[in-house]
């Protein structure tokens, strides 16, 4: 009744998901997969919604705001905080680049949208958009009206396959590429129908793997090597980068 969502493990452990400050009516989970929470005054109001919290993905009808970024997952099996982040930059300017660097610079970024402004002024207020029919476009909202600045994708061939039937998301995934997909429910397959960069090779995608390892190339396959006197972090998740060797150390020398 108090706003709050709470989410308990079986050790008892509780963690604060949802802290709405207000009393509520109720909660529903809406056709376009936005988790809201309603007022105990007006059923009608929401007063919270998971779309204004995105973590590593964009559904149709939901924004990115300007200074609002996506995370990626650390690997595919692992939804913690990854290695990559897509920032709708205050500029104008959406941009890829790994989370290790201490600010969202162009010059830090393996991918930009193009679209800052060219006196690189802050506050443009503009926003990435993914509308119902698949097309994600960066609109500029200082006017009453909105306006469009970019779309990103070509996807008209792709529109409304599926009629009402097509559902669109739009994630950073953990290998750093922000791809667009598709999800035709008369059928239930899926299709990548965009993907930022359009590179076709991760290893130039910058920080894929991670320190102190470097990224080779096996019959059109992407691998994480580590350094010399290196040993991964985790042989499983090659891609978290490698740590120091100890067992392997050499010492040289004559002794007397």
């Amino acid at each position: 009744m108090s706003g709050t969502i709470i989410l308990a493990d079986q050790q008892g452990q509780e963690k604060l998901i949802v802290n709405a400050n207000s009393r509520v009516s109720s909660a529903s989970m809406l056709d376009s997969g936005n988790f809201v929470l309603y007022s105990d005054n007006n059923n009608s109001s929401i007063i919270w919604q998971s779309f204004d919290h995105p973590t590593d993905t964009l559904l149709g009808s939901q924004s990115l705001p300007s200074g609002g970024q996506l995370s990626s997952s650390l690997s595919e099996t692992n939804h913690s905080t990854g290695k990559f982040l897509l920032n709708m930059q205050v500029d104008g300017n959406l941009v890829l680049y790994p989370a290790y660097t201490a600010e969202s610079l162009d010059f830090d970024a393996y991918w930009t949208s193009d679209t800052g402004t060219a006196s690189g002024s802050v506050n443009v207020n503009s926003h990435l958009y993914l509308n119902k029919t698949g097309l994600l476009q960066i609109w500029n909202s200082n006017s009453d009206y909105g306006c469009l600045i970019n779309t990103l994708n070509d996807a008209e061939e792709y529109q409304n396959t599926g009629g009402n039937q097509t559902i669109y998301r739009a994630t950073l995934n953990f290998d750093g590429f922000f791809r667009l997909h598709a999800h035709y429910v008369n059928n239930g397959s899926d299709k990548i129908i965009a993907r930022f960069p359009k590179i076709i090779r991760t290893c130039e995608v910058k920080g894929f793997c991670g320190f102190n390892s470097y990224c080779t190339i096996n019959d059109d396959k992407q691998f994480c090597s580590c350094l010399n006197g290196y040993k991964f972090i985790d042989e499983n998740e090659r891609t978290l980068g490698c740590e120091r060797n100890y067992s392997k150390v050499e010492c040289r020398g004559d002794k007397d």
